[in-house]
């Protein structure tokens, strides 16, 4: 064979692999499935001192009844954790913003704030979010009709 004839040979197969390397490439690349609309952005899961080492005994604990959005798990929070709040969830059209300034409100009991009617549940050591806290917190569940917005607070002065 002459040279020139193997290079185009050479190159040919090359130019076969690149293109098919690339179109398996691409075949196997997955999305993620979108979240619908209408569904809490974040679902309570069941919590354990197996996935919190640190934890000796913990128990799930579900706030503000049937169908309240949870705060999420410690590190999980859908919006801007603060020094005394943290673990924001929201759904429906609640926004972070929103969110934001209704937790701003949090005083250690139930409280209304930007539309939103917020239930507080005092939580103790032996929950899903204890290894975030030190002593006491608040679990709060808001609600303005199908928007929802939860998070856990605790005084300033208790300190986190």
């Amino acid at each position: 064979m002459k040279p020139r004839a193997v290079f185009i040979l050479v190159l040919s197969v090359l130019v076969v692999l690149v293109i098919g390397g690339y179109q398996y490439l691409n075949s196997t690349q997955t999305k993620p499935a979108a979240r619908p609309t209408n569904t809490p952005a974040v679902q309570s899961q069941p919590y354990s001192s197996v996935n919190n080492p640190s934890s000796s005994s913990t128990s799930t604990v579900t706030v503000g009844g049937s169908g309240a959005l949870q705060p999420t798990l410690p590190g999980a929070g859908q919006c801007g954790a603060a020094a005394n709040s943290a673990q924001i969830a929201i759904s429906g059209g609640a926004t972070c913003t929103t969110a934001e300034a209704v937790v701003a409100a949090a005083n250690g009991s139930d409280f209304s704030s930007n539309g939103y009617s917020c239930k507080s549940t005092r939580e103790g050591s032996n929950t899903q979010w204890s290894s975030y806290w030190n002593g006491d917190f608040y679990a709060y569940t808001c609600s303005s009709g199908s928007n929802q917005i939860a998070f856990n607070w605790q005084s300033s002065t208790t300190g986190q």
